[in-house]
C-alpha cells in the first residue's frame, strides 16, 4: 500500500513537485511554494496539516491522482458500463427490464402523480371517466 498523511504528501512533493504545483494553482488557487515558508512570516504560510487536506481535496480529474498519465474516474466508468450495455442489447434484445443507475437525488416515481393527472386518475379509478 501506499503511506498516509504527511508521508504520502512528502512522496507528492518529492516525485510530482510539478502535477501538484499546477494543481494546486488550478483547483486551489494557492501557490503551493508557500509550502516553503516558515510560520513566522507574514503572508502565504501553508503548513502541512493544511497541505494534507488540500492534497486530499484535489478532484479525482487533477493531474496528481492520474495514473501513468491516465484519469479514469466515475463517469468514466459509468459511460464505458453504457456503451457495453447498449451494445449488447443492440445485438440480440436479451435484457427483460431496464437497469436503473442510483442517482445522488430522488427521482420521482410513476406513482407519484399530482394535480391534474391525480384528479384525473383518482376519477377513473371510481368510473366517472369514460373511455372511448
Amino acid at each position: 500500500g501506499s503511506p498516509g498523511g504527511s508521508l504520502r504528501v512528502a512522496r507528492l512533493l518529492r516525485e510530482r513537485w510539478g502535477d501538484l504545483e499546477g494543481d494546486f494553482q488550478r483547483h486551489h488557487q494557492v501557490d503551493l511554494r508557500t509550502v516553503w515558508r516558515r510560520p513566522g512570516q507574514r503572508t502565504g504560510f501553508l503548513g502541512v496539516r493544511r497541505l494534507i487536506r488540500l492534497v486530499d481535496a484535489l478532484p479525482a480529474d487533477a493531474v496528481v491522482n492520474r495514473h501513468g498519465g491516465i484519469t479514469w474516474g466515475t463517469t468514466d466508468e459509468l459511460l464505458a458500463q453504457l456503451i457495453e450495455e447498449v451494445a449488447v442489447l443492440a445485438a440480440d434484445h436479451r435484457r427483460k427490464k431496464p437497469r436503473e443507475v442510483p442517482r445522488p437525488y430522488a427521482r420521482p416515481s410513476a406513482s407519484a402523480v399530482t394535480g391534474h393527472k391525480a384528479m384525473a386518475a383518482a376519477a377513473a379509478a371510481r368510473g366517472m371517466v369514460r373511455h372511448g
